[in-house]
């Protein structure tokens, strides 16, 4: 008769940590992505608000106000915010 096993065999304990490692390292690159992706909604911000800033201008101003638009809006190159 055969004695029963008492633990993992070396071939289990390295197939489990492969598979851990294979999760690990699929957490940290969607991890690594969230973290781009946030970043670059937070550089686009300012940007999009400035847009928005600028299109509000456009709407509200009368057709004598846009004959005669300030320089940074007839040619689109705007002040740092």
């Amino acid at each position: 008769m055969r004695r029963a096993r008492a633990g993992f065999t070396l071939l289990e304990a390295t197939v489990a940590m492969t598979i851990v490692g294979i999760v690990g390292a699929g957490a940290l690159a969607a991890f690594g992505a969230d973290l781009r992706a946030a970043d670059r909604a937070r550089q686009m911000l300012p940007a999009v608000a400035l847009a928005q800033d600028r299109m509000a201008i456009l709407d509200l101003a009368d057709a004598h106000t846009l004959r005669v638009l300030p320089d940074s809006m007839a040619r689109g190159s705007f002040s740092r915010p």
